[in-house]
């Protein structure tokens, strides 16, 4: 038989396991193939054996982890990540053998292509439970730094030296924190102390990387690159190795030690003594993370001394961990932590103002627990001195704002000839390409130069060929500037450039350039994309003549890699959801060309049917990105599900059909699918034809947002959308009441009353009688059905409190309602009555007239009552006054009776001031 890839494919998608053995012994399993090369370097190919054996895996593991170990591994690392997914499948001490070939593998390298690190880091987890050895092995070679190669030709005399790079094995940063991730949860449990050794190894060789002069201990300037070990990555100066492996570190020795108090001890005395102030750092923040109870320990081993309180880079977590742990700090140690705040430190001796600013900060984070004699001492230091926010926070962290730089400035450019520009473009270069001038600096000169006089560089746009994309681009985007503004473009010309742009090559550079220069062209197409989309929809928009010439361009752009559907779960962890990656990707700002471009032939009178038959290359377009097997991404469905309302005006038939495949549901993918949902509900009205076939998913959308842990905050926008469809009955088959009450789910109820109250503020006065039967109708019946379990309805009773605000319902009707929704707050629960809009409906309730007072003052009784936390009586004290006193002087004994029992109630709070108007 061809061991050709086809014919591979055919057999082992179709053979038994139990052709194992014989396929062994014929060689099928000896090495994978070889990549292959291409002129850019090296194409990896899937190896079928892999998934035949991923396949056999689960009813022949011993014959498949001795096959694993007689793999010969090659530089084809795809198929290696393939035999990583089979060796996962197989017990752990099965696929010890692979593990400890594929170890040796990927020393033998210095660049590892990983297409999944969060693999490759579960594989570790997974062999870890049968060798602690080899998966510690194995972890320290994927996770090695070198140094970084980029500055080996800097001269040790030159004037600026920029800070080496260290450079991982693994080339995505992105990848070496996925590996981490993956890792480290069951490395901490599992191994405990060698993995944490592990790490502190590979955190020190980092720090020695990361200078040309590393600091001398205990310096480490972790307090820049690592500003806070309290918050997640995103607060991290830089994306890189160093900081995911001290954020590794952090949480493997959090979930090491658990609730053990000699483990907390000991890891704390280890990462003490090493010196570094990350790991002193680190340490502070585990006797911050376990609490009172590990006063002792700090006892012992971090408050022995003054450097918790002396060392500056320590400052972010000692404050913080020092005020966690004061309540279980003995009586001698917090005597000699005042004694050393007030003796001020050594260093500062010459410099009265540094040292008075140390003692007030020092002072201020401890300041809940000063006696009256450092508390005057804290008035002193505090006069003439504002209070800072985060008297914790390491304010050396902060840095001026900085930029790319221009070596010229806009008159200067504007100022020359075409001709001299071009020649300038092609000659110029940065003396230092990491900051100040650079490629990026002097685009953006050019962009502006570009909107002021548009026509002059669009007709001059062969210039701008075989220059760096960076230029190219910034040229593009101040075309985009001068449309934006209003300005005529001379079309041809323009759509000349863009063709020229997507000539060029769209291979993806394989690593960062440098800082000031764009990594390829992808960013160059994103600018044409954004161009052609804003001129679709300018006032000043494309002429009808450059019609194929537009759609050949959106075409070209539709294929772009950019971006990738088998990325975007990760991505939106990040961050980013399927809307936000479409308007910054390539083909998801083509997409939104494409569906303007649908408008366009119609604004253009190119088109006058609505439907597609004059636009078929539009709809074979969409259809193919709908295609699962094409694209079918999240990002792709969200720009058709943003644009939907477009789409079916263009044509009705198509988009009915087509619409539950814009809105697929899918089980695994829940955060993409409501991410698509939201592209439409976010932004647009409701239209009564979309409303009516889209109703269905409004329904699967609410379950769906109701089965997270926490309440997406764009569940609003679904539930504006329903609260309009509830007050107007379109359409008529929505029984959106029933339909959310039937998901039992308190959050989802009290989210929906909270909408509706600010739907109705923004409703019309004419629609006024109609709501206000709605509301009353349906507060009466939600307090009918409460009634039984108020105890599981505690938040939507909350917000139903807040529909007394709205004006609609008849006061005393609404007062009845306020009273028994009172009846049922139970602050015991954690129900916190100023959740509620607490101004908007004491005013109204304070405001009743005298023939209603009697009821107003004991509904504000029961609000008192509930207000356990006294943070309602703060927040409307005035109102609360207002109502009381004017209750107090009615001539209505009933009102004169409640005001004196309301003053009663807010006397025995505290409010003395109210004993006037007591019994």
């Amino acid at each position: 038989m061809p061991h050709g890839y086809q014919a591979q494919s055919y057999l082992f998608e179709r053979l038994p396991v139990n052709w194992l053995m014989h396929l062994r012994k014929r060689g099928y399993f000896r090495a994978p193939y070889e990549p292959i090369r291409v002129d850019n370097g090296l194409r990896f190919v899937s190896w079928p054996p892999a998934g035949y054996l991923l396949k056999a895996a689960e009813v022949r593991s011993d014959e498949v982890g001795s096959i694993l170990g007689e793999v010969n591994l090659n530089a084809n690392w795809a198929a290696t990540h393939e035999l990583c997914e089979v060796a996962l499948a197989l017990p752990p001490a099965t696929g010890v053998p692979f593990v400890r070939k594929l170890t040796n593998q990927i020393r033998t390298t210095d660049w590892l292509p990983l297409f999944d690190g969060a693999r490759v880091g579960r594989l570790a987890g997974h062999v870890a439970a049968a060798d602690a050895d080899v998966a510690l092995d194995f972890l320290s070679a994927l996770l090695a730094v070198f140094p970084d190669p980029a500055h080996n030709d800097v001269p040790d005399e030159s004037d600026y030296r920029p800070l080496p790079r260290p450079r991982p094995r693994v080339p995505q940063d992105y990848d070496y924190e996925e590996i981490l991730k993956a890792a480290a949860p069951v490395m901490s449990t599992s191994v405990g102390l060698p993995w944490i050794e592990l790490l502190m190894q590979l955190v020190s060789e980092v720090i020695e990387l990361s200078y040309w002069d590393p600091p001398e201990q205990p310096n480490d300037h972790s307090y820049i690159w690592h500003p806070r070990l309290d918050s997640d990555s995103e607060e991290l100066r830089e994306r890189d190795a160093r900081g995911h492996l001290v954020t590794a570190l952090r949480d493997s020795v959090v979930a090491y030690i658990d609730s053990d108090e000699q483990r907390l001890k000991s890891v704390v005395q280890r990462l003490w003594s090493e010196g570094r102030s990350i790991f002193r750092r680190i340490a502070l923040h585990l006797l911050e993370e376990f609490g009172p109870d590990a006063a002792s320990v700090a006892d012992t081993v971090v408050l022995i001394d003054r450097t918790a309180l002396d060392e500056t880079e320590l400052r972010n977590e000692a404050g913080r961990a020092l005020r966690t742990l004061w309540p279980g700090l003995s009586s001698e140690t917090r005597e000699r932590v005042f004694s050393s705040i007030e003796a001020g430190r050594d260093r500062d001796e010459e410099d009265l103002e540094r040292r008075q600013w140390w003692q007030y900060k020092w002072l201020l984070t401890l300041r809940d627990h000063l006696d009256d004699r450092r508390r005057e001492i804290l008035q002193a230091l505090s006069e003439g001195r504002s209070e800072p926010d985060d008297p914790d926070r390491n304010y050396a962290t902060w840095t001026t704002s900085w930029g790319p730089e221009s070596p010229y400035t806009a008159s200067e450019i504007e100022a020359l000839s075409i001709d001299e520009i071009r020649q300038m473009l092609e000659t110029w270069e940065p003396n230092d390409r990491t900051f100040g001038v650079n490629y990026e600096g002097l685009g953006r000169v050019l962009r502006t130069a570009v909107s002021h006089r548009p026509p002059e560089y669009a007709r001059a746009y062969k210039k701008w060929f075989g220059l760096r994309h960076t230029y190219v681009r910034n040229v593009v985007e101040g075309l985009q500037d001068a449309l934006r503004a209003e300005k005529p473009l001379p079309w041809k010309p323009v759509l000349e450039l863009c063709e020229h742009v997507l000539a060029q090559p769209w291979v993806t550079a394989p690593r960062p350039q440098p800082f000031g220069d764009d990594p390829d062209w992808s960013w160059s197409r994103k600018a044409v994309a954004s161009l052609v989309e804003t001129g679709l929809r300018a006032k000043r928009s494309i002429p009808g003549r450059h019609r194929i010439q537009v759609w050949g361009i959106i075409a070209r752009l539709l294929e772009d890699a950019d971006p990738n559907p088998k990325t975007e779960a990760g991505e939106r962890d990040g961050g980013m959801d399927a809307f936000a990656r479409s308007i910054n990707s390539v083909r998801g700002v083509a997409l939104h060309a494409a569906c303007y471009y649908g408008t366009w032939l119609h604004r253009r009178r190119l088109a006058s049917a609505r439907d597609f038959s004059a636009a078929p290359e539009l709809r074979m377009a969409i259809e193919r990105r709908l295609d699962a097997a094409v694209d079918g991404s999240a990002c792709t469905r969200s720009v058709l599900a943003h644009h939907f309302r477009h789409l079916r005006w263009l044509d009705a038939g198509w988009t009915d059909a087509h619409a539950d495949d814009i809105f697929r549901w899918e089980p695994n993918a829940r955060e993409l699918s409501l991410d698509v949902w939201h592209a439409y509900t976010g932004w647009g009205d409701l239209v009564e034809p979309v409303v009516n076939r889209l109703l269905p998913h409004y329904f699967t959308a609410l379950g769906n947002y109701a089965a997270a842990d926490d309440l997406d905050r764009d569940c609003r926008s679904t539930l504006a959308h329903l609260a309009v469809m509830w007050l107007t009955s379109i359409p008529a088959r929505a029984n959106v009441a029933v339909q959310i009450v039937s998901l039992s789910d308190d959050r989802v109820n009290a989210a929906f009353v909270d909408v509706v109250a600010d739907v109705l503020s923004r409703r019309k006065r004419h629609d006024r009688a109609g709501d206000a039967a709605r509301v009353e109708e349906f507060w009466s019946n939600r307090l009918d059905r409460i009634e039984p379990n108020a105890a599981q309805h505690q938040e939507e009773l909350m917000e139903l409190v807040s529909l007394f605000a709205y004006q609609g319902v008849p006061l005393e009707t609404a007062l009845k309602l306020l009273s028994g929704t009172l009846d049922h707050i139970q602050p015991a629960r954690g129900a916190r009555v100023h959740r509620f809009d607490s101004r908007k409906v004491l005013h109204r309730l304070v405001s009743a007239s005298t023939r209603n007072a009697p009821e107003a003052m004991r509904c504000l009784a029961k609000m008192i009552r509930a207000d356990t936390d006294g943070v309602l009586i703060m927040l409307t004290r005035d109102d609360i006054r207002f109502g009381v006193s004017r209750a107090h002087r009615a001539r209505h004994a009933g009102a004169r009776r409640e005001a004196q029992a309301v003053a009663n109630l807010l006397v025995a709070r505290g409010q003395l001031d109210y004993r006037q108007f007591a019994s």
